[in-house]
């Protein structure tokens, strides 16, 4: 564990490196120097709200099960998540506290598992849909289109895997046609560990109603991420509008939870470089929304750290 800290540190590092010799740091600390403070605390104080409501999914989908936890101790488990997620692969790292915390010394592993797992695919696919469709409208430049034919194929492509693990979930008779084929197909014994977590990874709500919910929840917390990110954007004088905002946040946010850099760090700034070139912009402006977007969730982090002192 800790040589793939060492690992990912290292890497980071590398990026930077790579990012230091295409970039004026001079430059990024004059950016810096006039960054609009007001909306850069407001673009912070956008990301409680997309807490709250990430944290009230969670919530619905376990009410009046024996996981039931409060609003307030499923937020503190939240910002303990993103402290781990610091050193933790950020796609799995907060999810991962998360489960722990909830099912610690309790039943009902497996469950809790098929729902982030239920909860993690709506997102994605909702967050795909928000980064897809607005890309479509944006005609900024050639590279823009490029760029958009590259990512509509394998866009479709993540979606439609996406949507059979979401079917598999939502529907039990899609999930025991599905358990009994692969059962049959790769030889498994029902004492197998494999076919014994098929067999209770399961929802207890599988309603439209719920779904409906859980979607409006994903949807709010796309506006206001877009928002968060908008509201950075206009911090450096950007004219970048929700249209960017969307597509290129939801983009970054993807790209940024592979599991090969320190927090995302490094990808995230030569995404945003990266992006902003292709409107000819210096990429020392998209180092700088990427290096903002870290100290936020630097502020997270460290709000998750005093609290996981605080539980022991």
């Amino acid at each position: 564990m800790i040589f793939k800290y060492i690992i990912r540190i290292l890497f980071s590092c590398l990026i930077l490196v790579y990012i230091s010799g295409k970039v004026d740091w001079r430059i990024i600390a004059e950016i810096l120097s006039r960054t609009d403070m007001f909306w850069y605390f407001l673009s912070t104080g956008v990301m409680l709200v997309c807490a709250f409501i990430a944290t009230a999914k969670f919530h619905r989908l376990i009410r009046k099960t024996h996981l039931s936890l409060s609003m307030a101790r499923l937020m503190v488990i939240f910002f303990i998540g993103q402290f781990f997620a610091l050193f933790l692969p950020m796609a799995v790292g907060t999810e991962a506290v998360r489960w722990y915390k909830v099912t610690r010394g309790k039943q009902g592993k497996s469950f809790f598992l098929a729902v982030t797992a239920y909860e993690r695919i709506l997102f994605v696919l909702t967050m795909i849909g928000f980064g897809l469709i607005p890309l479509l409208f944006d005609h900024g430049t050639p590279g823009i289109t490029v760029l958009r034919d590259r990512l509509i194929p394998l866009a479709l492509g993540a979606g439609t895997i996406l949507m059979g693990g979401w079917l598999y979930l939502f529907n039990a008779k899609v999930q025991s046609v599905t358990n009994r084929f692969l059962k049959k197909t790769l030889h498994l014994k029902e004492s197998s560990r494999l076919y014994l977590l098929m067999n209770n990874l399961e929802l207890k709500d599988r309603s439209w109603k719920l779904l409906g919910l859980l979607f409006f929840l994903t949807v709010c917390w796309q506006i206001f991420y877009i928002v968060r990110i908008y509201f950075l954007f206009f911090a450096m004088g950007l004219s970048f509008g929700i249209v960017q905002a969307a597509w290129m946040g939801s983009l970054v946010l993807m790209i940024q939870v592979l599991p090969v850099t320190f927090a995302g760090l490094g990808l995230r700034e030569g995404a945003y470089a990266y992006l902003f070139t292709l409107y000819g912009l210096p990429s020392e402006q998209g180092v700088v929304v990427g290096l903002l977007f870290f100290t936020q969730m630097l502020v997270f982090a460290f709000i998750g750290g005093i609290l996981n002192l605080l539980e022991k």
